[in-house]
């Protein structure tokens, strides 16, 4: 989009001032008056668009945590950390806390993840260069074309696993892959299992199922054993193969 010269002029103006807060209400005035895309203003500013969204969002706080701003009792960091959170109180109560605390923006951002994901820190991070050994095994245990990466944060932690070839050949990976995940059923499951005292006899097997009369029972079923992964589906714990 190209700009006007008044426009422009305006971004300029803005772009002098030194102070953020500023910044943002300055901005705010602007796209109340003229449509300008805030990549176009990031461009002008030299920031990045995320920037802009974050002065924007900044001047949507309540009064009383800008003031807490102009007074020097928090920093801008503080203010861009604040308005993260979507409900006034959440935003009231952890600006108080910040006051009260005295709250590092490190400690603020904490604090505002157990907030939004209900995710305290509890713990430490997995060691890069244990990370890599885990990446590195994983990757020689699948064989040649397979990547592993593990990726940690503070709230959750994925393994991606990729595979390289032609469908013949992932398909196959797929397939064996699977394989090395076993059902493996609880100790409740279990203990419930040996109180029904199941038979087996061969291939096949013959299980009280619990809930029913006793003339119900008396008519038991045969079931093969590469169903009985089936029967108790809600108490069925899944375990990776320590074969693996």
């Amino acid at each position: 989009m190209v700009l006007s010269n008044q426009v422009l002029d305006r971004l300029n103006i803005i772009k002098s001032h030194t102070d953020p807060l500023s910044q943002a209400q300055m901005l705010v005035e602007l796209k109340a008056s003229a449509p300008v895309a805030n990549k176009d203003i990031a461009e002008v500013l030299g920031m990045k668009p995320s920037n802009v969204s974050h002065l924007l969002r900044v001047t949507k706080l309540p009064e009383m945590v800008l003031d807490g701003y102009v007074s020097k009792q928090i920093s801008f960091t503080h203010l861009i950390l604040i308005s993260r959170l979507k409900k006034q109180d959440d935003i009231v109560n952890l600006y108080e806390e910040i006051l009260q605390n005295g709250y590092t923006a490190l400690q603020t951002e904490r604090r505002i993840r157990e907030i939004l994901y209900l995710v305290d820190n509890f713990g430490n991070y997995v060691n890069k260069d244990k990370l890599k050994m885990y990446e590195q095994r994983i990757e020689k245990s699948l064989g040649i074309g397979a990547k592993a990466t593990i990726i940690q944060t503070r709230i959750k932690t994925k393994v991606l696993i990729e595979m390289s070839g032609n469908l013949a050949k992932t398909t196959e990976f797929i397939d064996t892959f699977v394989t090395r995940f076993r059902a493996k059923r609880s100790a409740e499951t279990e203990e419930e299992g040996m109180n029904t005292a199941p038979s087996t006899n061969g291939s096949q097997i013959e299980e009280t199922i619990p809930g029913l009369s006793q003339e119900d029972n008396n008519i038991q079923e045969s079931i093969n054993e590469d169903n009985l992964i089936n029967l108790d589906e809600e108490k069925v714990k899944y375990k990776f193969d320590p074969d693996f």
